[in-house]
C-alpha cells in the first residue's frame, strides 16, 4: 500500500496512511477521502512509527511529510483542530489540497493511535496571544495541531494580512487633558483654600505630562472658537498642495532655508531620504513683517524674513492661519506660565522667584520667532505593505521639536474631492511618542483640544524639569487609506532669535540639562542654526 500526507510547507509529525483493498478473509475494506488533524498530542509520531515497525511485516507503508506555511503553523500553535471528510474542494493555509483516499482499516479502525477529539469551527475559537502559547511551550506542553480552513477563514486572513496592521502593534494612550479655566485660576496669584488644592492638581497634570517621567504632551481643552478656526484652515491644505508646481514654485523661499512659504521635499529625517511625504507652508502667525537690520535678516532669516502668500489663488489661508495661530499662541502662553511655576516649584525657589532669561512664558511672550507650520500628508496612491519598527515614522521622521511649545490641531483626514473621512487606519496611523523610559506609544487627543509638545529650548531653561521626547507621525496603511490626506497645523513658540539660552536656577540639587547642542552662552538663532542642519542637506 501507499500513504500521503498533504500539508502546506513543514514536518509536523502526523501520518496519513493509505491502502489499496484486495478483499481478504475478514472481507474487503472500502475507501473513502479524509483529512485529519490533531492538535496538542505528545509524542504522537513516535508512537506512530512503532506500531509501523511491529506491522512492518505484514504491510508496507510509507510516509511522507512536507512543509506547513507560516500561517497554518500559527494556527497550529493555538490550537484549532477540524476534521473534513470528504477532501475536495478544502484549502490548507489558503492552498488548494489534493484529494487522499485512504483505506480504514478492518473493523472500521482508524489507523492512528490517539482518540481524535471533536473539531470546532474556526471562527467560533478563541485566539490566544503567541505571548501565551510561547510561555506554554516552554513549560513543555507541545502543539502539534494543524489548521485547515476553509474558503472563508482563507479569506479572513488575507484581509486580516491586506489591512496593513504592524505585527508590532504600540500601544495606544490618551494625551492627559486640562482645562483652559484651571490654567487660568493657575496662573493667578492668590489662592487659597479648594482653589489652592484644584491649582496644586493641575500641576501635578503637567508634571506628570511634560516633566522628567512624561511623555512631553498635553491636551488643552475649552479653547473658545477652536473647532470654527480648525474648520476654516484645514481644508486649505489640500488646496495649497493642490496649486500648479510652478505657483507653489513662487512660495518657496530658499534663503530662509525653506521655513517661509512652501516647501516640500527639502527636509531630511529619515538617514538623508528626501522627505517627500508631505508638504508644509511656514509663516509667522503673530507677526506678518519684522522691523529687523539687515545684519539680523542676514544672520536669522528664517525668523526674520517675511511671510509669503498666496493672494490671489487662495486669500482666505493668511486671515485663517493667522486667526489658528493667534488662539495656539494666546493659550499656549497660559501653559508657559504653568510650566514656569513647575519649575520653581521642582528646583526649590521661591514661588515669586524671578526666573529671568529662563522663563519660558517670558521668552514667547517678548518674541518675534514664532513659527507656524501648515501640513499637508499626500495620500498614498498604492496599498502599503506593513511597516518595520525600524522604519517607523513614513510620514514624518523621528525628531524633537527645539523651540520652547509646540502647538497642535488633532489632523483632519480629506478624501480626494475634499470632503472629510474618518481615519483610514485608526489603530496605526497617527503620532507616535518615544518617553523617557525608551517606550514608544501611540498618543491620541480630541478635535476640541489643542496639543502641546515640550520643545528642546524648554528642557535647557528649566534646567531638565522639562523634557523634550521624540516623536513621529506613521502614515495609514491598507487599501482603505488610498486617496486619503491628512492635513495639521502645528506653531512653534519659541524665544527671539537673540535670547541667550540660559538654565535654571537649582536649590533642589535635582536640574540637569542633557540636551545636545546646547552650551552655555548660546543664544536661541545660534541654537537653531546647530538644529536646522541636522534637518537639511
Amino acid at each position: 500500500g501507499r500513504a500521503a500526507v498533504v500539508v502546506d510547507r513543514v514536518n509536523f509529525g502526523a501520518v496519513w496512511r493509505r491502502g489499496e483493498g484486495k478483499g481478504g478473509e475478514r472481507g474487503g475494506s472500502r475507501s473513502v477521502d479524509f483529512f485529519l488533524f490533531i492538535p496538542w498530542i505528545s509524542r504522537s509520531y513516535d508512537l506512530v512509527q512503532e506500531r509501523q515497525r511491529k506491522k512492518r511485516k505484514k504491510r508496507k507503508t510509507h510516509s511522507l511529510y512536507s512543509i506547513l506555511s507560516k500561517r497554518s503553523i500559527r494556527w497550529a500553535m493555538e490550537g484549532r483542530c477540524v476534521t473534513k471528510l470528504g477532501g475536495a474542494g478544502a484549502t490548507l493555509g489558503g492552498y488548494h489540497c489534493r484529494n487522499v483516499r485512504s483505506n480504514v482499516a478492518r473493523r472500521g479502525r482508524v489507523p492512528v493511535p490517539v482518540p481524535v477529539p471533536v473539531p470546532v469551527p474556526l471562527a467560533l475559537q478563541p485566539r490566544r496571544s503567541l505571548s501565551v502559547l510561547k510561555s506554554k511551550r516552554e513549560e513543555g506542553v507541545r502543539c502539534l495541531g494543524m489548521g485547515i480552513s476553509s474558503s472563508s477563514s482563507s479569506s479572513s486572513s488575507s484581509s486580516s494580512s491586506s489591512s496593513g496592521v504592524s505585527s508590532t502593534m504600540f500601544p495606544t494612550v490618551k494625551a492627559q487633558v486640562i482645562e483652559v479655566g484651571d490654567l487660568e485660576a493657575l496662573c493667578c496669584e492668590d489662592a487659597s483654600g479648594e482653589q489652592a488644592e484644584r491649582n496644586a492638581k493641575t500641576l501635578e497634570k503637567i508634571r506628570e505630562s511634560l516633566g522628567r517621567d512624561g511623555l512631553g504632551i498635553i491636551a488643552v481643552r475649552g479653547v473658545e472658537g477652536l473647532a470654527e478656526a480648525r474648520e476654516a484652515l484645514l481644508p486649505l491644505a489640500d488646496t495649497l498642495a493642490d496649486l500648479p508646481k510652478q505657483q507653489l514654485g513662487d512660495l518657496e523661499d530658499e534663503a530662509s532655508s525653506y521655513s517661509i512659504g512652501w516647501s516640500h521635499g527639502k527636509e531630511t529625517l529619515e538617514g538623508g531620504v528626501p522627505d517627500t511625504f508631505k508638504g508644509s507652508f511656514y509663516a509667522n502667525p503673530i507677526h506678518d513683517a519684522h522691523e529687523v537690520t539687515e545684519e539680523e535678516l542676514e544672520k536669522y532669516p528664517s525668523y526674520t524674513r517675511p511671510n509669503v502668500w498666496p493672494h490671489d489663488s487662495i486669500p482666505e489661508l493668511k486671515p485663517a492661519l493667522m486667526n489658528m495661530g493667534a488662539l495656539i499662541v494666546k493659550h499656549g502662553k497660559l501653559l508657559a506660565t504653568a510650566c514656569d511655576e513647575l519649575t520653581r516649584k521642582e528646583l526649590g525657589l521661591a514661588k515669586d522667584a524671578d526666573l529671568g532669561l529662563s522663563s519660558i512664558e517670558g521668552a514667547i511672550g517678548d518674541s518675534f520667532a514664532c513659527k507656524a507650520r501648515l501640513l499637508h500628508y499626500f495620500p498614498p496612491s498604492e496599498v502599503k505593505t506593513e511597516t518595520s519598527d525600524e522604519k517607523m515614522g513614513d510620514w514624518c521622521g523621528w525628531h524633537l521639536d527645539h523651540g520652547s511649545l509646540t502647538g497642535l490641531t488633532s489632523a483632519m483626514f480629506t478624501d480626494c474631492k475634499g470632503n472629510q473621512v474618518d481615519n483610514p487606519d485608526p489603530q496605526k496611523c497617527g503620532l507616535y511618542v518615544k518617553s523617557r523610559k525608551g517606550e514608544t506609544v501611540r498618543v491620541t487627543y480630541t478635535k476640541d483640544c489643542i496639543a502641546y509638545q515640550v520643545g528642546e529650548s524648554s528642557e535647557v531653561m528649566s534646567n531638565g524639569v522639562l523634557k523634550a521626547t521624540p516623536h513621529c507621525v506613521v502614515g495609514a496603511e491598507g487599501e482603505a487609506a488610498l486617496g486619503v490626506a491628512r492635513n495639521t497645523f502645528a506653531v512653534f513658540m519659541q524665544p527671539k532669535w537673540d535670547l541667550v539660552l540660559e538654565a535654571a536656577e537649582d536649590k533642589s540639587g535635582t536640574g540637569e540639562v542633557e540636551t545636545k547642542g546646547f552650551t552655555p552662552g548660546i543664544n536661541f538663532g545660534e541654537f537653531t542654526d546647530i538644529k536646522l542642519n541636522e534637518y537639511y542637506s
